[in-house]
This record gives structure tokens, C-alpha cells and sequence, in this order.
């Protein structure tokens, strides 16, 4: 998805946009930075790591929809910081400890952080990540909402974590119940998807529609699952039926099963559709726009979905 294409808003609110994510990059980058009693020289250690992970670059989504929620809901923009660097400090340090479980040797066509450094340093560049996203939270302005945050922080990211070992359990590779497909992707992504606009919603006094933030997100990372597997499976000259994943599962692995190669590709785009549509209700729901940046994304979703289809079948 083209992140450059989901805001369509006027000039001085797409400025204050781009000028707030320029202030998460930077502050996500001092508290990397953080000087330490602790140093050697030459050493390339935790920081060293994460400062190259996020130099490849990354959409910035979750910050983008706390930023976007945040203004819309009228946070002060030192708020919004705090909340848009602490959600992206743990997505990537979700995605460092990815890589390595996954064996994923490349991340946006540059060597992953296990793969540039090694497993060691890579699982304490993700710790590091995690560490740093509670420390750029703790200079929320109201710190009478910090013990609300931090178990919403805590309660995502104990979902996100059950979501990926289920995910990668052999258990779940051998499942033909595509309810657990459903579950296991809506917890292992749409957790750390819906932090952003619930701890908005949290600190602009909101609370009560954290769970309609959370069904949207789930909803919506389904299908953004299932749009990931027709993407790693989705080529000319692939049995489905004979792919085998080491990790995790697919979409076709399930749906396969009782269909041929093209209604297996059409079950499962009917299924990432249907579950947009639930996305776009729940996020509609959401008070002063706050859905808005996730019904852009749904909607651009929709379309590529929409084109994989009349791609397969024309």
C-alpha cells in the first residue's frame, strides 16, 4: 500500500502531519541514542543494530494513525509523539524478533538485522526496542492515564505475542479450521494495529470505544493477511497444493482444500472482502473521524483485492 496516498486532506493539515512524523523519527532516534554508563569501543552493539533497522526506511503506519486520531480528537502534539514513537518502537521490535523466527534474511531489500548482525544481537536490538517505547510513553503530559496505557500496552502486546506462537506452532500448521486462520491473524497483527487509535482514544478521555478500534483493526488485519499470502503464493507457475510453509500458514493452504487453484484464490479474496466490510463498520463508528485513516486503508486494500481478482480470472 502507497501510506503517501491514504490522507487526502488539505495542505496545512497534511503539513502539520508530515512535521509531527519528522518529530517521531526524531525522538525515536535520542531515545536509541541515550547515552549509557556502559560503552566499548568498536563495539556494535543493541543501538548500533536498531538505528540500522530503522534507517531502511518503513511505512510509519501506526504512527501515521495515531497522529492522524490524535489530531482529529485535538491531543497536543507533544502527546501525539509520545504516543506514534512508542506504538512504532514496538511494531519494529516485533518485526526484528520476526525476522529471526522466521528466518527472514531481508527486510524492505535490505539485510534484516539477525542477517547484518547476528541472532544475539538481534534479539537484544528488539529488547532495546521495547524498553525504548516505555520510555517515550512516560512523558505523556497527563500521568494520571499512565496506568490505563500501559496495561492497554501490555494487554495488545501479550495478544500480539499468543497470536505469533500460535502462528508458528505445528499445531497450527497441520489446523484445517479456517476460524483458527482468522484468530490467530487478527491477534498477531490487528493487536499492535489498534494500539495506536486506542491509546488515543484513551488519552483524549475515549476509552469506551477502545473495543470498536480493536474489532476494526482485527478485521481489517485478516485481510491484509490474506492479501500477504495471495501475495507470497499468487504466481503463474505454482502448484498451491504442493507448497509447503516451514512457518506459520497460508490463506491457500486452507482453502485448497476442498477447491481447485482459481476457487481457492476467489474463496479466499471473498473472505479478505467480507472482513473489510466489517472493518469499515466498526471503523465508522469511531467519534470525530477517527476511523477515517483506517477506512482509507481498507479502501485502498479493496482495490488491490479487486485487481488481484480480474487479474486471475480475465
Amino acid at each position: 500500500m502507497n501510506t503517501n496516498d491514504l490522507i487526502n486532506l488539505n495542505e496545512h493539515t497534511r503539513f502539520k502531519i508530515d512535521s509531527l512524523l519528522s518529530a517521531v523519527e526524531n525522538r525515536i532516534d535520542t531515545v536509541l541514542q541515550k547515552s549509557s554508563q556502559f560503552r566499548l569501543s568498536n563495539l556494535v552493539d543493541a543501538r548500533t543494530a536498531a538505528s540500522y533497522h530503522f534507517s531502511v526506511g518503513g511505512k510509519r503506519l501506526r504512527a501515521r494513525l495515531a497522529i492522524t486520531a490524535g489530531i482529529n480528537l485535538g491531543l497536543a502534539d507533544t502527546d501525539i509523539v509520545c504516543i506514534a514513537s512508542c506504538v512504532e518502537l514496538l511494531h519494529n521490535a516485533s518485526l526484528i524478533h520476526d525476522d529471526i523466527q522466521d528466518r527472514d534474511q531481508y527486510r524492505r531489500n535490505q539485510k534484516s538485522v539477525w542477517n547484518q548482525f547476528n541472532k544475539d544481537i538481534a534479539i537484544c536490538s528488539g529488547d532495546l526496542l521495547l524498553s525504548s517505547a516505555y520510555a517515550v510513553l512516560a512523558r505523556i503530559s497527563n500521568l494520571k492515564l499512565m496506568p490505563a496505557m500501559l496495561d492497554l500496552i501490555h494487554e495488545r502486546t501479550t495478544t500480539t505475542i499468543c497470536g505469533q506462537c500460535a502462528d508458528l506452532s505445528e499445531s497450527s500448521k497441520k489446523s484445517q479450521c479456517i476460524d483458527d486462520y482468522i484468530k490467530i491473524a487478527g491477534a498477531k497483527s490487528g493487536a499492535l494495529l489498534s494500539l495506536p487509535l486506542e491509546l488515543v482514544l484513551t488519552a483524549s478521555q475515549h476509552s469506551e470505544k477502545c473495543g470498536v478500534a480493536r474489532i476494526a483493526c482485527e478485521h481489517f488485519s485478516v485481510s491484509y493477511q490474506i492479501s500477504d499470502d495471495l501475495d507470497d503464493h499468487l504466481c503463474e507457475n505454482v502448484d498451491i497444493g504442493c507448497v509447503e510453509q516451514d512457518f506459520g500458514f497460508n490463506i491457500l493452504q486452507y482453502s485448497n482444500k476442498k477447491h481447485s487453484k482459481t476457487e481457492a484464490i476467489d474463496v479466499a479474496i471473498d473472505l479478505a472482502k467480507k472482513h473489510l466490510a466489517l472493518c469499515d463498520i466498526a471503523a465508522g463508528q469511531l467519534p470525530l473521524d477517527v476511523g477515517a485513516t483506517l477506512l482509507l486503508l481498507s479502501a485502498n486494500l479493496n482495490e488491490s483485492l479487486n485487481k488481484r481478482s480480474s487479474k486471475v480470472f480475465n
